[in-house]
């Protein structure tokens, strides 16, 4: 399963719906849940907060998924 996610000024509350994405999976299915972010210093030319955003939907996923993320460019992190 993959999604898209806009990463808008506007668009914070589809973001965050999205992110929810690995609770509900973990509910219906009892299974953990692997999210790669390809690319991630993209997200920042968008809206300087992404990160921020992200990081609050998901910092307290302990039980429903794991995280890669991943960047090309040098102190993309």
């Amino acid at each position: 399963m993959s999604a898209e996610v806009d990463l808008r000024p506007d668009a914070e509350e589809p973001v965050l719906k999205r992110l929810e994405m690995p609770r509900r999976i973990l509910e219906r299915t009892g299974r953990r849940t692997l999210v790669c972010f390809d690319e991630f210093q993209a997200v920042m030319t968008v809206r300087e907060d992404a990160d921020e955003v992200i990081r609050a939907g998901i910092q307290h996923h302990t039980d429903e998924a794991s995280y890669v993320v991943a960047a090309s460019e040098v102190g993309g992190l």
